[in-house]
C-alpha cells in the first residue's frame, strides 16, 4: 500500500487530509488549556469582614470570627469580592471556586482527561471498527454538541458533566484523524507530516491567549476557542473525506478502496501514476497481508495489542513512555499562572512550540525516531534539572524562568510529535487507531497527575514535582532505546507482519511495474 499512497502525489485531496488531520489537536485547544483562563485561581478578599457582626482578626479571607454571646465562633466566609486585575468573569468567579471550593478548579481540569481517558479505547475501537472518517465526523457531531450545552446550563454540577462528556467525545476524534491523515501520507512526506501537523496547534495557543485576554466572559471564551471545532465537522463530512484505503483493504472492501483511491487521483491529477489493474493490485494485497479476520471487541483489540513478541515489547515500552512525557508536556502550560502575566506566558509557549514542529521535521526524518527522542528527553531532563537547583537555591529571575520555560517546552514538545509518528509507525494498520488511542489513554493519565499535585502537595515543595519530572525524562529516554527504528520503513499492514519493520524503504514504482 505504501508505493501506491506514494504514486497519489500531494494535491487538493492531500491537503485536505492534512487539513482535518490539523483541525483535530487545534480543536483541543481551548478544552485543555483553556482552563488557565477559564478557572483560573483569583485573587479575592471576603467582605464579611466589614461587617459589624464581624471580629477584625488576622484570620485568612476563607474564615472570619463572629462575635456572639460569651464564646466568638468562626466560620466561611459567605460574600467574596474578586479581583479583576489579571482575569475577567471567570467560572471561578461566578461559582466562587475558592477556599473549600477551589478542588473544583481542579476537578474541571481532570474531568476533561478523566473522560479522554474513557473515550480513548472507545474511540480506537470504533475506528478500527467502523473507520476513521465516520468516528471523526460523529465525535466533532457530540463535541459540539455538549460544548454548546456547556456554555448555557448556570449549575456546576451540569458543566463538571458536561465537561466530562467532551473529554470522551475528543477522544473519538484526536487518535483517527491523525491515523487518517497519516494513512493517505506518501511514504517520503511521513516525517514531515507527523511532526508539521501539530504546527497549527502551536499557533492557535498563542492565538487562544489573545482571544482570553480580548473575551470579558468565560463562556464567551469557550464558544471563541470552539472555533476550529466547527471547522473540523463542516471538513470531516463524508460528502468530503473519503474513507482511508489502508484501512478498506484490510477489512476486504476493496471497490471501496478502489475509489477512495481514484478519487484523490483524480483531485491531485495523478490519476496516471495507479496501475491499469488497480483492483488486481488491491486484491493481491488483502490475499497476501489482510489475511486474518480483525478483531471487533474491545477485550480482542487488546489482546491484539501482546498477541506477539514484537507488540508485547513495543505495547509495554510505549505505556509508561506516553504517561512520563505527558506530565512533562503538561507541566509548564498548566503552571501559566505562576507568572506575572498568564496571557505572554501561553503566548511565549506558543511561539516555542513552533520550531518543535518544524525544524524537528528535518532532524528526525535524517537522525530517526529513536536518536531524537532519546537527546530530546536527555535534554528535557538536564533542563528540568537546573530548574530543580535554582528553585532550592532561592534564586528567582523573570525572564530566564520564561526563557528556561520555553526552552523545556519546546523540547518536550518535539518529543511528543515525533513520538506520536513513532507510535503509528509501529503498530500495524489492523489495529494502528486503536494502538495510538493507547498512547494517547496514557496522555490523558499523565494529564491528570499535575492537577492531582496541586491538589496533595503543600505549596512549600514545589521543587518535588519538578524533580519528579526530570527523573520522568530521563526513565523515558532509557525505554525508547528498546523499541526498533521505524524512519524510511514500510508501515505495518496487519498482524503478523512486523518482520517489514526491518525491511529497507521500496522506492514507489511507476504503473507499468506494479503487480499484477
Amino acid at each position: 500500500m505504501d508505493e501506491i499512497i506514494t504514486s497519489l502525489g500531494v494535491g487538493p485531496a492531500t491537503y485536505l487530509y492534512f487539513a482535518v488531520a490539523s483541525l483535530g489537536p487545534v480543536s483541543q485547544v481551548v478544552n485543555l488549556m483553556g482552563s488557565q483562563f477559564i478557572s483560573p485561581p483569583v485573587q479575592f478578599t471576603c467582605l464579611d469582614l466589614h461587617q459589624s457582626d464581624v471580629i477584625v482578626t488576622n484570620t485568612s479571607e476563607c474564615i472570619v470570627v463572629s462575635a456572639g454571646g460569651e464564646s466568638n465562633e468562626t466560620r466561611s466566609c459567605k460574600l467574596y469580592q474578586f479581583s479583576h486585575e489579571i482575569h475577567h468573569f471567570t467560572l471561578t468567579e461566578e461559582f466562587e471556586l475558592v477556599c473549600s471550593e477551589a478542588y473544583v478548579r481542579e476537578l474541571f481540569q481532570m474531568l476533561f482527561t478523566i473522560g479522554c481517558m474513557v473515550g480513548c479505547p472507545v474511540g480506537g475501537l470504533l475506528a478500527d471498527k467502523l473507520g476513521r472518517q465516520p468516528t471523526v465526523w460523529y465525535g466533532s457531531a457530540l463535541v459540539t454538541f455538549f460544548t454548546t450545552l456547556l456554555v448555557t446550563i448556570p449549575n456546576m454540577t451540569s458543566i463538571l458533566v458536561c465537561r466530562f462528556f467532551i473529554g470522551l467525545s475528543t477522544m473519538f476524534i484526536i487518535s483517527p484523524v491523525y491515523t487518517i491523515g497519516f494513512e493517505f501520507c506518501p511514504t517520503p512526506l511521513r516525517s514531515a507530516f507527523g511532526v508539521c501537523v501539530a504546527l497549527p496547534y502551536a499557533v492557535m495557543l498563542s492565538l487562544f491567549a489573545g482571544l482570553a485576554y480580548a473575551c470579558p466572559d468565560w463562556r464567551m471564551l469557550q464558544l471563541a476557542g470552539s472555533f476550529p471545532l466547527a471547522l473540523l465537522l463542516l471538513l470531516s463530512n463524508p460528502f468530503l473525506v473519503k474513507e482511508s484505503p489502508r484501512w478498506l483493504v484490510t477489512r476486504g472492501r476493496l471497490k471501496e478502496a478502489e475509489a477512495s483511491l481514484l478519487r484523490v487521483a483524480k483531485w491531485n491529477k495523478t490519476t496516471y501514476n495507479l496501475p491499469d489493474n488497480l483492483m488486481g493490485v488491491l486484491e493481491g494485497i488483502y490475499a497476501k497481508e489482510c489475511e486474518e479476520k480483525p478483531s471487533s471487541t474491545l477485550l480482542s483489540r487488546f489482546k491484539s495489542l501482546v498477541s506477539s513478541p514484537y507488540l508485547r515489547r513495543v505495547t509495554g515500552i510505549l505505556v509508561p513512555v506516553w504517561l512520563m512525557q505527558s506530565c512533562l508536556y503538561i507541566s509548564i502550560p498548566l503552571s501559566a499562572d505562576q507568572f506575572a502575566s498568564p496571557y505572554v506566558a501561553m503566548a511565549v509557549l506558543g511561539v516555542a512550540e513552533i520550531p518543535a514542529y518544524t525544524v524537528t521535521a528535518p532532524i528526525t526524518a535524517r537522525l530517526g525516531r529513536k536518536k531524537f527522542l532519546i537527546g530530546g528527553l536527555l535534554l528535557t531532563c538536564a533542563l528540568q534539572i537546573l530548574v530543580v537547583v535554582l528553585t532550592v537555591i532561592g534564586y528567582q529571575n523573570y525572564w530566564l524562568n520564561i526563557a528556561l520555560s520555553a526552552s523545556g517546552y519546546t523540547m518536550i514538545c518535539s518529543v511528543f510529535q515525533v513520538n506520536l509518528m513513532f507510535c503509528s509507525e509501529l503498530f500495524p494498520t489492523s489495529i494502528r487507531s486503536f494502538g495510538t488511542s493507547l498512547a494517547f489513554f496514557m496522555t490523558s493519565a499523565g494529564f491528570n497527575i499535575l492537577p492531582l499535585l496541586k491538589i496533595l502537595l503543600p505549596a512549600g515543595l514545589s521543587w518535588l514535582p519538578l524533580t519528579i519530572y526530570a527523573i520522568l525524562a530521563g526513565l523515558a529516554a532509557f525505554l525508547i532505546l528498546l523499541l526498533p527504528e521505524t524512519n524510511n520503513k514500510p508501515l505495518l499492514q496487519t498482524l503478523g507482519s512486523e518482520k517489514n519493520i526491518t525491511r529497507p524503504h521500496i522506492q514507489s514504482s511507476r504503473s507499468s511495474d506494479w503487480p499484477a
